[in-house]
């Protein structure tokens, strides 16, 4: 199956040497020589930590105030790793939730080492981690189900050493021994491109169609 035609692409003319790489779509490239960038070398952002906002909580009479919380950089890169591939969020009756969906095994003792130096309380079920934080909660919820999920443009703003982290992250949530990364979403499919290209890595997709 062909991309979609508005899908973006960094390219040059395969003929042309000393041309310039630039942005073309799927329809612009159809049916042309052209090669396609590899890697990029790319710096970005490599900030020791993250800090998610405090804000006002109400409590009926009173309100009680919420204050930042700073997060190693490595630890929040691993963490929304793990969100991206595996997570979920959810408000009901008061209660924020931050769900990581994952069976009992090595992957989930290594996940649950990861996210616990975030310093939340996570509890442990055979079938996720679970984290109840409004705070959390607040820093995720826009990022969207599993077919809208897209990757916060501050998190490709990255340093290559905070990419590997979050890549690895996601590898482990979604992805096999061999490196490959499965998404439903073309969106989340492209955010994890560039990432892969900022890590300094050479990337291509594939598309695999449900059985029958």
């Amino acid at each position: 199956r062909r991309d979609p035609p508005e899908h973006r692409m960094w390219v040059k003319g395969r003929n042309h040497n000393h041309a310039e790489f630039r942005v073309m779509t799927a329809e612009e490239v159809y049916g042309k020589s052209v090669r396609y960038q590899a890697s990029v070398g790319w710096v970005g952002d490599d900030n020791p930590t993250v800090v998610l906002p405090g804000f006002d909580q109400p409590r009926g009479r009173w309100t009680k105030k919420i204050a930042d919380r700073s997060i190693a950089a490595e630890d929040w890169a691993a963490f929304m790793g793990y969100y991206l591939s595996e997570g979920s969020s959810d408000y009901n009756r008061g209660s924020y939730r931050i769900s990581i969906a994952q069976r009992s095994g090595k992957k989930k003792r290594k996940m649950l080492a990861d996210i616990s130096r975030m310093g939340f309380k996570v509890s442990e079920s055979k079938r996720a981690l679970t984290i109840c934080s409004e705070q959390l909660y607040r820093s995720v919820c826009d990022i969207g189900h599993t077919a809208e999920k897209r990757v916060p443009r501050e998190i490709l703003g990255w340093s290559p050493r905070l990419l590997r982290i979050f890549h690895e992250a996601f590898r482990l949530g979604d992805g096999d021994n061999e490196g490959r990364l499965y998404t439903s979403s073309l969106g989340l499919r492209d955010d994890l491109t560039e990432v892969i290209l900022k890590c300094g890595w050479a990337t291509k997709h594939r598309l695999r169609m449900p059985v029958g």
